[in-house]
This record gives structure tokens, sequence and C-alpha cells, in this order.
């Protein structure tokens, strides 16, 4: 009896460790402003100041295609709390950073470099609605799903 016992256990653990390794990066609470930016009958575009975010990314050494992925994962949160509240037909979510410059030495602090637009992200607001949990899933295997466009538009900061 213990044999059959042994092998579901073993097996249950199997299953537990495929699951895990499916999931991907940790989705972390959105951190940074989401503000809408326009709204119209037909679409409304949202913009994340993401920099918050980044910076615990790059101080947590998730950069290049690791850290794009957990911005992707968390965005898809911001894109389904704001298409509830949405009138428009479709819904946009362009995600940036404000990207950091040498240290200034009157004053001590760094400079700013500019702003990075990294993705975009767009979708009817009733996919946004009904899909959310399948394009989870799909994010966290790297497949972009059907129904929401991804638009990469920018990249992380190297360090």
């Amino acid at each position: 009896m213990q044999r059959p016992f042994a092998m579901r256990l073993a097996f249950a653990l199997l299953l537990l460790v495929a699951s895990l390794a499916v999931v991907g990066p940790t989705i972390r609470p959105i951190e940074g402003q989401v503000i809408e930016a326009r709204a119209t009958a037909s679409e409304t575009l949202y913009l994340w100041d993401a920099t918050p975010y980044v910076i615990h990314l790059s101080h947590d050494g998730l950069l290049g295609p690791a850290g794009l992925q957990a911005l992707k994962q968390s965005a898809l949160l911001a894109f389904r709390k704001r298409a509830e509240t949405a009138r428009s037909k479709r819904i946009i979510l362009r995600v940036l950073y404000q990207k950091i410059g040498a240290i200034d030495p009157a004053y001590g602090h760094p400079t700013f470099a500019g702003v990075e637009r990294v993705f975009t992200m767009r979708a009817s607001r009733l996919d946004a609605l009904r899909r959310t949990n399948e394009w989870e899933r799909d994010l966290a295997r790297q497949i972009v799903p059907p129904g929401l466009q991804i638009e990469i538009t920018g990249r992380l900061p190297a360090r």
C-alpha cells in the first residue's frame, strides 16, 4: 500500500513543481500612478508611470526579458482594473518610466534623462473584463494572448 501512496505523492509534487515553472515572475502590486489621459466613446488611453516599479525591478536585479515579463504581468492587473470603470469600447494602457541620468554635483541628486515608453497594451473592454484570467496564464507562458495586443516600444534600464 505504501508504494501507490508514494507514487501519488511524487506525482503531486511533480505537478506542483510544473505549475510553479509555468507561473513565471511574481506578479507584483502596481506601483506608480495610472491616470486616464484621454477618453472617447471608442477608446480610453491610460498612462502608467511605472517609475517606482522599475526602480524595484532594478534593485531586485530583474532586468531584461525577466523584468519586462514581470512588468507585462503586473500591467495586466492595471488593465483589468481600468476596464471595470471605463465606458469606451477599447482600452489602451501605455507603460512608461522616467529615466534617471547622472548625479548633479550641485544638488547631489540624479538628473532627469527623459521618459521611456516601454510598451502599450490594447484590447476591447469586454475582452479585458472576460478574458483576463486566460491572458494571465498565456503571459506567464510568454505567449501574447489572442485579443490582447502588446506593442513593445522601449526597454528597461540596463542596470
